[in-house]
């Protein structure tokens, strides 16, 4: 099968345009004038009637007839339709030394194969023909070449100053006439070319001229350039937005953060968290530290966590210090150890989100996933309990939440106020102060609620 045939476009001169060449000035067409503007990819000689084997389509086939003046009447047919078969451009056949004329019904089978047939009645040199021809169509790929890489240019071009439609628009004006539609899928059942956005195997939409007739063979090529750089961008795109997800999530994760000590923790009666980005020195740190203030650090996603234990004074002290500093990220001070990582975590999300402490911006982002890994992040102590503790202990954070009353919440889940309290207690060391202002909490249960895991 041609190249033609299976929807590739050929860089060569028609039949037609290499016959005006003075190098085929004394061939002679004949027969019926068919196939004349089928595309010359290359020019092959040869004297075997088995030739066919060898030929890919769209070849100038050259012969001096040798093995063909003693061929039967039905190999030379059958030499025709192998041929025809496979696709050449033309064939021409030099009636000199080895046959005088074309031997009985020869032309009228050639007009039948659809190939065009050139004969030769004087002496030609082949290689001569051979380099005019392959000139040619070296000539036309370099046109084709130059065309398409100055479409090329206008297309990123206006990917680059409008977006898709810019890079629609670019389209448009190369191929007047044509309207440019991207659409998902497979593509919609209505007239047009539409070629596949291919990243692999896997189409990632498709791209539409409509009407998409009257394209020569420059727009075809445009066309499908167009095609494989709009895939290139979609897959780009496409993995971009997976990179963001992942960071955002590995983000989170770094927030479920392991046992602090290896051991009994020392003892502070207060603590404080401190997240210190890439582009801040720890030296920042040491100067602000007074006497009985004691620090432990970790390096966590990125970013380096101290765990700063003292007096509350002197950590209220080092926090006014660095609030607002840029690249830092300070928890609040708690009260005790059974704090430490809510202080922990605070500082880190700060520092992630600026000013957002609750950490509330992964929820802005429309992904079903990213809120679950954030609710997860919130909750990780209390979800790490046996399923009945966790339900009771997340029903009572939830009442507590919306009420807002300790009192009130006790008479709503029907328990004494001193079981209510041991309940708090064991809350706040999982997830640290249980203050009114905390809806990041009350969030994350409702999330985690909705998704069957509370």
């Amino acid at each position: 099968m041609p190249p033609e045939a299976k929807g590739q476009p050929v860089a060569g001169p028609t039949v037609a345009e290499a016959l005006r060449h003075p190098v085929l000035a004394r061939a002679e067409l004949v027969g019926e004038r068919q196939g004349l503007s089928r595309r010359i990819a290359w020019v092959h000689v040869s004297e075997l009637l088995d030739v066919a084997r060898f030929l890919q389509g769209n070849e100038l086939l050259l012969t001096t007839g040798m093995a063909l003046a003693h061929a039967s009447p039905g190999a030379r047919e059958a030499y025709l339709s192998s041929l025809a078969e496979r696709g050449i451009a033309a064939l021409g056949i030099e009636l000199v030394q080895w046959m005088r004329s074309l031997p009985g019904d020869f032309s009228a089978w050639a007009d039948a194969a659809g190939i065009p047939l050139l004969v030769f009645r004087e002496e030609v040199r082949f290689e001569a023909i051979s380099q005019a021809i392959c000139t040619l169509v070296l000539s036309r790929r370099t046109a084709l070449l130059e065309a398409l890489e100055e479409a090329t240019r206008a297309l990123l071009e206006g990917f680059a100053e409008g977006g898709l439609p810019g890079f629609a628009a670019a389209l448009e004006r190369l191929l007047p006439g044509q309207r440019v539609a991207v659409r998902p899928g497979p593509g919609p059942e209505e007239p047009g070319l539409w070629i596949p956005l291919t990243a692999g195997e896997e189409v990632l939409g498709v791209l539409g001229l409509v009407p998409g007739e009257g394209l020569d063979e420059v727009g075809r090529l445009v066309a499908e350039r167009a095609a494989h750089l709009l895939a290139a961008h979609l897959a780009m795109a496409r993995a971009q937005e997976e990179a963001r997800r992942r960071e955002a999530l590995e983000r989170l994760n770094a927030l479920l953060l392991p046992d602090l000590f290896p051991g009994p923790p020392p003892y502070h009666p207060a603590w404080m968290g401190l997240a210190l980005g890439e582009g801040v020195g720890e030296e920042a740190l040491w100067p602000l530290l007074g006497e009985g203030v004691e620090a432990w650090g970790w390096r966590v996603g990125g970013a380096r966590l101290f765990l700063l234990g003292g007096r509350r004074p002197a950590l209220e002290r080092v926090a006014r210090a660095l609030e607002g500093r840029d690249g830092v990220g300070v928890g609040p001070v708690v009260d005790g150890g059974c704090g430490a990582r809510h202080t922990l975590r605070e500082a880190l999300w700060r520092l992630r989100y600026g000013q957002d402490a609750l950490g509330l911006a992964p929820l802005l982002v429309p992904d079903p996933e990213l809120h679950l890994a954030y609710a997860r992040a919130r909750l990780a102590p209390l979800l790490g309990l046996p399923p009945g503790r966790r339900r009771a202990l997340g029903e009572t954070l939830r009442v507590l939440l919306e009420e807002g009353n300790r009192t009130r919440a006790a008479d709503r889940l029907g328990i004494r106020r001193q079981s209510l309290y041991r309940r708090l207690a064991l809350l706040e060391s999982l997830l640290g102060p249980l203050t009114p202002g905390r809806p990041d909490l009350l969030l994350a249960l409702r999330i985690l609620t909705e998704a069957g895991e509370l």
